[in-house]
């Protein structure tokens, strides 16, 4: 991988200074204003003093401590970084080097110099106004008020800027470190999607993203894929905070902002998919109702904050001045996301929604919304009462029906592609996430062929397989958690890069758990995680209009059902404390192009992926 290396000096301003010698004007001796006076100029120039060798380590001593982060749990690899550079140093020079934390007393704040090597973001006089100037690849090291900075735009940065302090600054031959008192060093990393943005002249960086306080999850979900867009393709960090926060020059309003220039775009009549993206001052302004708020972000990533080649510097000069509505389309689909939430009814929703805890399923707001059959092989024979997770993630990862617990085999226990394989061939990058085992039922639809669910070893050396060989880009398994968004953003904007589109399916699969444990409460909890990222993955596909989501479940668990007084309850037990799966249909939602085929209709699971299919290239894909 190329780099591009770059030495920056610190600027120093020039003064030049007029001095003017003036007559005495007195009666005894008149100035004369119609002779040209004489005028003495000089102008004296400040110039910095010469770069000297700072001695850091000489003789097998040293008067510096390397000061790493306090917040380990935060700053892990740069905590793990600093304590490196201190052995190395130690082993290098024969010092005895020390280590401590940035940790200072409340109220108190670092002096304005100090014999410190600075690794990581610290809290040290010069560190933020070095940081802030960083990408996510980059780092900086730098000499000031006596410190040295080791600065990086991320952990794994700053560890390159150790190691390369190492190579540059320490020789080995006389035990020695040495730097020179201008030393201003920056790795600029030279393989980012885009280059530096301005906007009028101004670095993006420069910028902060402002949400309402509390706002809704939709306009969370915006605001974070903004940031992710810039962090993933460009390397930009920019802080996103509440407008609850006292306002900056450079703001990106996002949603139904406090400030004044927010009030202006939620004036504009607007239909359902539209939206307004506008430049106030030195205020950027992204509005939309509900889901469509994205559109102003997809907006701006598409049609200004991007580059055709890589790396390329991109000067924004003409966002709309006026807050006018723009029409959102999505364009012809190359790509695909799917998800999954195991076991989930309408009633689940319903039950959710009844609870006061959760107040709207952002699905909902979609607007091609209809039902999908779940029914398998061993139902259709007769066989089985209801199908398992096994048929049921075959049917939608292959557009076959089969028996329960067979693994991307159809009835006959044939192997038969998978719209993941299926994408993979096309060109496209692929992704399967899951906050159940990556060998669980439902991800193992996609990525292995098994005549049992339970041979977990098999399925698990073929996703090994799969992974070495880069026939799938990411397998994922993330703990059941409340930051499941954070699993997902990652892998998502990174396969979102490829050249041929993308393919992902992510399950959230402890609705069905839960509902299996007749848990209700636990249940919803799931279904309010699920929602939340299904708000990210409305955005991010809004962010890329070339793709399109699709909702779903692969079946009801429990008989869910609503009483008299208005309270929801499982019925479908087969022994007590356990609720086992049913027949009922299950939601669909979708949004892209083509998807108006699931608005108000009930299709079989397996239309799904011959859906899917379409978009890379197989007209004619599963079950016949």
């Amino acid at each position: 991988m190329m780099k591009r290396i770059i030495s920056l000096i610190l600027a120093i301003a020039t003064c030049a200074v007029l001095f003017v010698a003036c007559t005495n004007d007195t009666p005894d001796n008149p100035v004369d204003e119609t002779t040209p006076q004489a005028v003495e100029t000089t102008t004296p120039v400040e110039t910095e003093p010469p770069a000297v060798d700072v001695s850091i380590i000489a003789d097998g001593a040293t008067e510096y401590t390397v000061i790493r982060p306090d917040d380990g749990e935060t700053h892990k690899t740069a905590v793990s970084a600093a304590a490196d550079l201190r052995v190395a140093l130690s082993e290098a020079t024969g010092a005895t080097v020390k280590i401590n934390s940035d940790w200072l007393k409340r109220g108190e704040s670092a002096p304005a110099e100090g014999k410190e090597i600075v690794v990581g973001d610290c809290n040290r006089p010069e560190n933020e106004a070095i940081r802030k100037s960083l990408r996510s690849k980059d780092f900086a090291i730098v000499y000031a008020g006596q410190r040295i900075y080791i600065v990086g735009g991320s952990g794994e940065a700053t560890r390159r800027g150790t190691e390369y302090f190492m190579q540059a600054y320490v020789n080995k031959d006389t035990k020695s470190v040495t730097v020179k008192s201008d030393l201003h060093y920056v790795d600029v990393y030279d393989n980012y999607a885009l280059g530096a943005v301005t906007i009028n002249g101004v670095n993006l960086m420069e910028y902060t993203i402002v949400i309402p306080d509390k706002c809704d999850v939709l306009t969370e979900a915006a605001a974070q894929n903004l940031s992710d867009y810039l962090y993933y393709n460009g390397g930009m960090t920019l802080e996103t905070v509440s407008d609850s926060e006292a306002a900056t020059d450079y703001e990106i309003l996002i949603g139904n902002t406090n400030r004044a220039e927010s009030s202006k775009a939620t004036s504009v009549s607007l239909a359902d998919d539209q939206y307004v993206l506008a430049q106030t001052g030195s205020k950027i302004v992204m509005y939309g109702k509900g889901y469509m708020v994205g559109g102003a972000v997809s907006d701006f990533i598409n049609n200004y904050a991007t580059s055709a080649t890589a790396n390329a510097t991109i000067a924004i000069t003409n966002i709309p001045t006026e807050c006018a509505a723009k029409t959102f389309e999505f364009k012809a689909p190359t790509s695909a996301l799917l998800l999954i939430g195991d076991g989930m009814g309408f009633n689940h929703v319903e039950a959710s929604l009844a609870s006061g805890r959760l107040s709207q399923f952002v699905a909902q707001q979609l607007p091609n919304k209809g039902s999908a059959i779940t029914a398998s092989y061993s139902v259709q024979i007769g066989k089985k009462g209801y199908t398992d997770s096994a048929a049921a993630a075959t049917a939608l990862a292959t557009g076959y029906k089969t028996v329960n617990g067979y693994v991307g085999l159809n009835h006959s226990g044939s192997s038969v592609q998978n719209v993941r394989e299926l994408a993979h061939a096309a060109g496209a990058k692929t992704a399967v996430i899951t906050t159940d085992a990556i060998t669980g039922a439902t991800p193992a639809g996609f990525l292995a062929h098994v005549k049992d669910r339970d041979l977990t070893d098999q399925i698990q050396s073929q996703i090994n397989n799969l992974l070495s060989s880069g026939k799938v880009d990411y397998a994922i398994s993330h703990k059941d958690s409340d930051n499941v968004i954070d699993a997902i953003r990652e892998p998502l904007w990174n396969i979102a890069m490829g050249e041929k589109g993308y393919f992902s399916m992510i399950e959230a699969a402890y609705i069905d758990k839960r509902s299996h444990n007749v848990d209700l409460s636990g249940m919803i909890a799931r279904v309010i995680r699920y929602d939340a990222f299904i708000a990210y993955c409305i955005e991010f596909t809004l962010c890329n209009p070339d793709s399109v989501l699709i909702i779903t479940a692969d079946h009801e668990t429990g008989g869910l059902e609503k009483k008299e007084d208005g309270t929801f309850a499982y019925t479908n037990f087969t022994k007590v404390d356990y609720v086992q799966h049913t027949n009922s249909d299950v939601p669909v939602y979708a949004i892209g192009k083509g998807t108006e085929m699931f608005k108000d209709a009930r299709v079989d699971n397996t239309q799904i992926p011959k859906f899917i299919a379409s978009i890379f290239g197989a007209q004619s894909f599963g079950q016949k």
